[in-house]
């Protein structure tokens, strides 16, 4: 699947929140983008639901027993509706709190050659040519693909668990 991610612009796309103008790699991210309108439409949905109750009551031909059905799933539907949005909320609010790893690109900087770096991703020496990526404030190295695909799970480091503050790709 060729689509991005709408809220956080990951490349992995889950097909349970793909609609058809927009993707979401997991439900955090479709709670964040849709919350308010999902607020908004489990209000209008729970107002149509008391606005019929109320006309229902003043019907006299009406037998009560009726609209017990009636009444039991028109007030659970705004409810997966309300969760969401206030889950979205709360989730972007944590977002704030702690934002992401700042990604810094600095290019010519070398690893002394009488260190012989380890990636504790793969479990690999690192070659001095290859392209990588380090951690900051640990200064931990790593391949670049590897620490990209793992920054995307995780927001600390894999080798000591401290949490990431910026990236730098040598």
């Amino acid at each position: 699947m060729n689509k991005r991610c709408t809220q956080c612009g990951i490349n992995r796309i889950s097909v349970y929140w793909t609609f058809k103008n927009s993707a979401f790699c997991s439900y955090r991210c479709y709670a964040i983008n849709s919350a308010g309108i999902l607020l908004l439409l489990s209000s209008v949905f729970a107002f149509i639901f008391v606005a019929s109750m109320v006309g229902m009551s003043f019907a006299p031909s009406v037998d009560p027993a009726l609209y017990i059905p009636f009444a039991v799933a028109l007030s659970l539907g705004p409810v997966p509706g309300y969760i969401t949005s206030v889950l979205g909320y709360i989730y972007r609010k944590q977002d704030k709190k702690n934002p992401p790893a700042k990604l810094e690109y600095s290019e010519g900087e070398s690893i002394p050659e009488e260190d012989n770096p380890i990636c504790s991703i793969c479990n690999k020496t690192l070659d001095l040519e290859e392209k990588h990526s380090e951690i900051e404030p640990c200064g931990h190295l790593f391949h670049r693909e590897h620490l990209a695909k793992w920054i995307s799970e995780n927001e600390k480091c894999p080798t000591c668990d401290k949490p990431i503050e910026k990236v730098k790709f040598v």
